[in-house]
């Protein structure tokens, strides 16, 4: 006997971690198999953050201009964030005419779309060529968390596809509360580089 994916031995012994992510996996995957209007409440309230999280990067660039970070640098920087910030705005285009006209086609447009955007965080990082460590520390931490966020939603979307019987591996996102945390973290804890601490002050908790 299994309750909310555990046995009922793991049940009994399991943390209260253990059980809370269980339980959210299955309201998760109950939510996605019968399409109902709380994916698309996550994805309402995990994207407006992801774009929060870019422009804070871009906030730290333009701060760190002439100090940690040369000019042709910065223009790289926000030549791919914005290319992020677009790829997050087509996504949310995506979801209106998912909620107003469901498809399996516009799902794996949502879904083509959410990788373009990982894949170009993921650049982000590789390409950037920051040179100054605690910089590039900050911004990764940054970039990472949004592509996990924005991973662990997309991983959702095959199952409204799914066929009976299918196999898709579903990761829970995190709350929107858990990534601000993670988020204002990230930008309060000092790196010990007075002009990399300085440019963290302008941005904003979420």
């Amino acid at each position: 006997m299994t309750k909310y994916g555990l046995t009922a031995a793991q049940w009994r012994g399991s943390s209260l971690a253990l059980r809370v992510v269980a339980l959210l996996s299955l309201m998760t995957y109950m939510a996605a198999c019968a399409g109902l209007p709380a994916w698309v409440s996550q994805a309402q309230q995990v994207l407006p953050v992801a774009v929060s999280a870019v422009a804070a990067i871009l906030s730290l660039v333009a701060g760190l201009e002439g100090k940690t970070l040369d000019a042709a640098t910065v223009a790289n920087i926000q030549t791919i964030a914005n290319e992020v910030n677009t790829g997050i705005v087509d996504i949310e285009a995506l979801v209106k005419q998912y909620q107003d006209h469901a498809s399996d086609g516009l799902l794996s447009s949502i879904q083509t779309a959410a990788n373009v955007v990982v894949a170009n965080l993921q650049k982000l990082m590789s390409d950037a060529q920051i040179k100054n460590a605690e910089t590039q520390q900050k911004i990764t931490a940054i970039a990472n968390l949004v592509v996990a966020e924005l991973q662990a939603w997309a991983s959702t979307l095959p199952l409204l596809q799914a066929k009976a019987g299918a196999k898709v591996t579903l990761t829970v996102p995190a709350t929107v509360s858990a990534f601000k945390d993670s988020f204002n973290a990230i930008i309060s804890t000092p790196t010990g580089n007075p002009d990399v601490d300085m440019a963290l002050t302008h941005i904003k908790h979420l």
